[in-house]
């Protein structure tokens, strides 16, 4: 309509624009006969008979309307308004007499896509840019459809029914009329409309005879309409000038810059003076600049520049202008010397005319500060806005527009330093001026509804946020065509609301919209299309599809490679962009390009201390933690830190996010406590500069939690895990993926103090809301399940924990790059379920999937490779393979100390694991040394009764209680009891445990009513824990069978070990090696009740267990060959006896083994030849026996009692009674001071002592 309007403003000479017309069409392929007749004939027709008649006319002018080819358009503007006009006076008679509504028809064939936007535009507003023909007959129009549809199958029919109310015809700008008396084809019956005729669409219903054929009722819109009435208000305002330099600016509003660009090329070459062309240079400056060719901006609006240098005084406000738009240029770039450079030039020539003291001086300020804002120097940016806001209050009225744009960039500056509520109290300054000075539906309104939409989402209220983004969706949709590109950065701040809110299917249909409308305005390579692509990337990344996250990042590359100079800014943050894929993939080499690339240009560009800098060195340091390398990444994170000290307020949350990187670097390497600290003092500033309620708060309060679970304070963790939960349920919806996040925090909270079935609850929790939030192969699923199987696998229900585990590893591989860490975990934690059901060689078989991944993905000293070794360290320990347990865990421990801080808590761990090995083989001194180094190294870094101490202590204590020094063992197991009962609740596992290491060095003391006491105790912390079908609850069965054993109770005991025997079956497979310690015991029991074919029985079903699940001649199988050996030693077989402790010395001579467990088997040789009466062989096997002890134990070990009381019978046998006399006492000093006074061992003891003493 405004197109319309324009053109019949341009004066031209209808004689000489024939002419041209003809010149041109030469070009055309026009036939030279039509040429000349045009030519010669054209006064004599009218304009309606020309259009109608059979030659180049017709289909040229509506093709190039519809194309808006602006050099045909050009030529043949003298025939649009000739044609405008006699429509108008054909309308204007017609109207008097037409008194009955008209209605009309017209046939048309679309595209798909074309009749789909159709669709869309139900309700709204359609504009045909073409001379519109129609027919009063419905016939005719039907016709023209059904032969388009015949000749294009793949197209769809459209017949408009067009109704024109006959009041709209004095109050319509759009001309229209009866053209049959003018036509140069009569008995059409047609009424032709001029361009841009614009109807509102009605009904859309398909027709019963053809389903490719639709009946669309379109009624015509008068100017009064409101929707129409303000688009055209605002475009006639925004769009001064005349003639085709109005044109150029219209189709620069319309975002249609190639078309602009066509006609100020045409204007350029017909100027005629410098003054004209310097405008035409300023115009393609601003032109290019909407392109985002900057460098060809700089290069016109200096031409511009030379022009009004050469021509004009230099103090010439249009000179400053120039150098202002050569720095806006430069700004753009990201090129911020230069910029302020040309904006200080601009100020200076200002200054010196004193004309330019006014409005005009208040610009210039404005381009500096907005450099120095850019620049993150904040209080300049507000020193320079400040400058300008004086002046325009000073020379403006209070309601002007500038002084509502001064509001606006101060609260700006607010906004990007973090003050959001002094942002807010300016942006609403700003709007309050734009209400009271603009219609309602302005677009500069729709501005200010979107500044403030800003800050609400930098504050995460996301639901005001949406609420004013939505308003200025609405201005936009009533004011600007529907392809125009402020309609799309629209739709993309509503998409990016809800990708905030976790609303990632949502935020990539308003994504995508926006795109689709970039798409079709803008050219291939425009940069909106480039945020646009990174707009859709961030959601997919958001969705775990790093795949298409990728693809559409570099297609944004593309397009900033393209279009922008090699060091600018946005291609900084595209190679950031990438990186961060690449980093989330675990490709950390990637990663590291990608963000030193993107560093590269940060430092090329910006000064030292720009916050963009510091974030930077915080990306590069993300990839160094990931990578394990917590000392690298500290020391970029202080760069990050440094530099946002320098630039930023005090209270901004940049640098709380920086406190909470370096907690995040030092929770790695073990300073928990330091790492609460940080996490502190990042949560000191969030709650001064943001509302209670942000999301930021409550990733504050579970980075507390997480430090208060490290340290081992629970309570304090779940405390801050439910602030933080609390937050998230107030400020997120419902199904927002950060609330998942929460619960899994508290689940994991609970999982640590053993409360399951509250751990499985929260996990569950999180796994409903990821279902709703996220796609069914998102990697948060997979994390969530192995948490869940994680829950399970601690319960002791190790199937259901495969399951869960398996679930995960199956998202993991689908979602993730065959070489991802996660992927590593996956297959451990699933080697870790095999682990628990016993099947060793399938835990290995994961074991050493994981760390395939992670030797390929890692540094070769990632700590996460070191856990993978200690976790094949431990497979090797529990199958008996002490070698190379030993070997893995060094290898483990070798990498903790060359990456972690010497007093780290997972060295402290790793001298544990090998301390365990060594006590496996009877090293005790060795394993004490190793597990005093786990406990100084965590008496240094802990607090004097941290949770990690309890089990070390404990630790300690079972090396004692095997030395035989239970007093010692039992005050080392009451240190980790009295710490386990101050920091965990009451009915913990862990309690229990500690119970049953007391009862056992009772046991061993032979106070069995004291071990009893404990194993009690622990049994009913079990029973309340766990489920009935934990394998704890088996081990405490067995515990009780051991006592009952010793004190003789036969029944009770085989009664517990039934219990036992009973929840094992219902966790384990039969061939579990738990079996075969049951087994094992069940025969111990029947050995002692004389039932010897059922214990050789137990005793066989222990052996195949051992065959079938421990590597060949393990030192368990040796222990179940001397069993049988004694069975038979008992029964007085005394050959088969020796066969079987034969087979058992082998294995033990062979294999790396505990030596005290040969020392047994040497005893129980010693004992079989004695009952045989070979005393010289007897002799030399207890001989054997007592060196090993003597070496291992101390002097005062109940075993070495058992060994001087075997010397002392054997020596009684042989009549030596003063050697035999020596041993009993040697004997009798241990067992009375170690064990109780009625053990069964110290009365057998004193039997042997009064024998030898009457022998005496």
């Amino acid at each position: 309509m405004l197109f319309k309007e324009i053109l019949s403003e341009i004066d031209e000479d209808d004689v000489e624009s024939v002419t041209d017309l003809v010149a041109y069409c030469r070009n055309k392929n026009v036939t030279e006969s039509q040429l000349e007749h045009f030519q010669r004939e054209y006064h004599q027709k009218t304009p309606v008979w020309w259009y109608t008649c059979d030659i180049f006319l017709y289909s040229m002018l509506n093709r190039a309307l519809r194309s808006l080819d602006v050099e045909t358009i050009t030529k043949m503007s003298f025939f649009i308004r000739n044609l405008h006009q006699q429509l108008q006076k054909l309308h204007n008679k017609q109207a008097t007499v037409r008194k009955t509504q008209l209605i009309v028809y017209r046939g048309q064939r679309l595209t798909e896509q074309d009749f789909q936007h159709l669709v869309n535009t139900k309700g709204g507003l359609l504009s045909f840019n073409n001379f519109l023909s129609t027919s009063t007959k419905q016939q005719v129009a039907m016709r023209s459809v059904e032969r388009a549809l015949y000749k294009d199958k793949d197209t769809m029919g459209v017949l408009f029914i067009m109704t024109i109310d006959p009041n709209t015809a004095f109050t319509i700008s759009t001309p229209f009329a009866h053209i049959d008396m003018d036509s140069a084809i009569s008995q059409q019956q047609e009424i032709l409309f001029s361009i841009h005729a614009m109807f509102r669409v009605g009904e859309i219903k398909q027709t019963l005879s053809n389903n490719r054929l639709w009946e669309v009722q379109l009624s015509l819109v008068d100017d009064h309409d409101p929707q129409l009435a303000a688009l055209t208000h605002h475009l006639r305002e925004d769009v001064n000038g005349v003639g085709w330099y109005r044109i150029a600016k219209f189709m620069l509003k319309l975002g249609d810059f190639n078309r602009a660009e066509e006609i100020y090329n045409h204007l350029l070459k017909n100027a005629s003076s410098d003054t004209e062309r310097a405008y035409i240079y300023n115009q393609i400056g601003w032109l290019k600049i909407d392109q985002r060719q900057y460098t060809d901006a700089v290069s016109f609006y200096k031409k511009t520049i030379a022009i009004y240098r050469n021509n004009l005084p230099k103090d010439y406000s249009l000179l400053a202008n120039g150098y202002n738009n050569v720095g806006l240029s430069y700004i753009d770039m990201r090129d911020y010397p230069k910029a302020l450079q040309f904006y200080k030039k601009a100020i200076q020539i200002k200054e010196e005319a004193s004309s330019s003291k006014g409005a005009n001086m208040a610009i210039s300020y404005q381009n500096i500060a907005g450099v120095y804002q850019k620049t993150g120097n904040y209080s300049k940016a507000l020193e320079y806005y400040d400058k300008a806001h004086k002046i325009y209050k000073e020379v403006l009225p209070p309601n002007h527009l500038s002084l509502a744009n001064s509001y606006s960039n101060i609260g700006g500056v607010y906004s990007d330093a973090a003050y959001y509520l002094k942002a807010l109290e300016f942006y609403e300054k700003a709007h309050e001026i734009k209400e009271n000075s603009l219609p309602p539906n302005h677009p500069l309104l729709a501005t200010s509804y979107t500044n403030i939409g800003r800050v609400h989402t930098s504050m995460g209220d996301y639901s005001k946020a949406l609420k004013f983004y939505k308003e200025a969706h609405k201005i936009y949709k009533e004011t600007m065509p529907p392809n125009h590109p402020s309609l799309a950065t629209s739709y993309s701040n509503i998409g990016g609301v809800y990708n905030n809110i976790g609303d990632y299917s949502k935020a990539l249909i308003f994504h995508e919209k926006a795109h689709q409308i970039n798409e079709n305005a803008l050219t291939p390579n425009h940069l909106l299309l480039a945020t646009s692509y990174d707009n859709i990337a961030e959601v997919y990344q958001n969705t775990g599809n790093y795949s298409a996250a990728l693809e559409y990042y570099e297609k944004a590359y593309q397009i900033y490679k393209e279009v922008l100079p090699p060091n600018h800014l946005s291609l900084a943050n595209s190679y950031s962009n990438i990186g961060g894929v690449y980093n989330d993939v675990a490709d950390y080499s990637k990663a590291l390009e990608f963000y030193e690339k993107a560093h590269q240009i940060y430092e090329e560009v910006l000064p030292s201390n720009h916050p963009s800098l510091a974030t930077s060195y915080s990306n590069i340091g993300e990839v160094y933690n990931d990578m394990g390398d917590y000392s690298k990444a500290l020391k970029l994170y202080k760069k990050a830190h440094q530099i946002y000290e320098e630039a930023l307020p005090p209270n901004h949350p940049s640098l709380a996010s920086s406190y909470n990187n370096m907690g995040l670097a030092y929770s790695g390497i073990g300073h928990y406590w330091k790492a609460l600290t940080f996490y502190n003092k990042a949560y000191e500033i969030y709650v001064i500069a943001l509302p209670s309620n942000h999301p930021y708060l409550a990733t504050s309060y579970n980075n507390i939690g997480l430090a208060y679970k490290n340290i081992g304070d629970y309570t304090k963790a779940r405390v801050f895990y439910e602030k933080s939960l609390n937050i998230r349920e107030s400020a997120l919806p419902k199904n927002h993926p950060h609330l998942a996040a929460s619960y899994s925090s508290i689940g994991a909270e609970y999982n640590d103090i053993d409360d399951y079935s509250k751990a499985l609850e929260f996990y569950k929790k999180a796994h409903e809301i990821y279902k709703e939030a996220l796609p069914p192969n998102h990697p948060s699923f997979a994390t969530c399940y192995s948490n869940i199987g994680g829950a399970y696998n601690d319960i002791g229900n190790y199937s259901k924990a495969l399951q869960f585990y398996k679930k995960a590893h199956k998202i993991y591989k689908e979602a993730l790059p065959p070489n991802h860490p996660s992927l590593a975990t996956s297959y451990n934690n699933i080697g870790l379920a095999y682990f628990g059901m016993g099947d060793y060689s399938k835990a290995r078989v994961f074991y050493e999937k994981s760390i395939q991944i992670r030797e390929h993905a890692l540094p070769a000293n990632h700590p996460h490779l070191a856990a993978s070794y200690s976790n094949i360290g431990g497979v090797y320990n529990n199958i008996g393979d002490y070698s190379k347990a030993l070997e893995f865990y060094v290898k483990a421990h070798q990498i903790y100390e060359s990456t972690l801080p010497p007093n780290h808590p997972t060295l402290a761990t790793s001298y544990s694991n090998i301390g365990g090995v060594y006590n496996n083989m009877g090293d005790y001194p060795k394993a004490l040394e190793f597990y005093k180094k786990d406990l100084e190294l965590e008496k240094k870094t802990l607090v004097e009764d941290h949770l990690s101490l309890a089990p070390t202590y404990n630790n300690i204590g079972l090396v004692y209680n095997t030395m035989g020094d239970y007093s010692k063992a039992i005050e080392f197991y009451e240190k980790g009891h009295k710490i386990f009962q101050k920091t965990l609740p009451s009915n913990h596992s862990s309690i229990a445990a500690c119970y049953e290491n007391i009862g056992q060095a009772y046991n061993n003391m032979g106070d069995y009513s004291k071990a009893m006491e404990f194993y009690e105790r622990a049994h009913k912390i079990y029973e309340k824990a766990l489920p009935a079908s934990h394998p704890a609850l088996a081990g405490s069965y067995l515990n009780f069978a051991t006592c009952y054993e010793k004190i003789g109770d036969y029944v009770a005991a085989l009664e517990a070990l039934h219990n036992a025997f009973r929840i094992q079956q219902n966790v384990f497979q039969e061939d579990n090696p738990a079996f075969a310690s049951t087994c094992s015991l069940l025969g111990r029991v029947h050995r002692a009740m004389k039932n010897y074919s059922t214990a050789l029985d137990y005793f066989e079903k222990c052996l195949a267990i051992d065959l079938k699940t421990l590597p060949e001649e393990h030192p368990f199988q040796a222990i179940t060959y001397t069993n049988i050996g004694d069975v038979y030693r008992i029964m007085g077989d005394y050959e088969t006896a020796l066969l079987f402790h034969r087979k058992a010395l082998d294995i033990q001579e062979k294999v790396l083994c505990n030596p005290l467990e040969c020392a047994t088997t040497y005893t129980n040789l010693g004992e079989t030849y004695r009952q045989m009466r070979n005393y010289s062989r007897a002799l030399t096997y207890f001989q054997k026996s007592l060196e090993i002890r003597e070496k291992k134990l101390p002097k005062d070990h109940p075993d070495l009692a058992v060994i001087y009381h075997n010397l002392a019978k054997l020596y009684l046998a042989t009549g030596e009674y003063s050697m035999a006399m020596k041993n009993i006492q040697e004997a009798l000093e241990i067992a009375q001071e170690k064990l109780v006074s009625n053990h069964p061992h110290l009365l057998d003891c004193k039997k042997t002592f009064e024998k030898i003493r009457k022998k005496l």
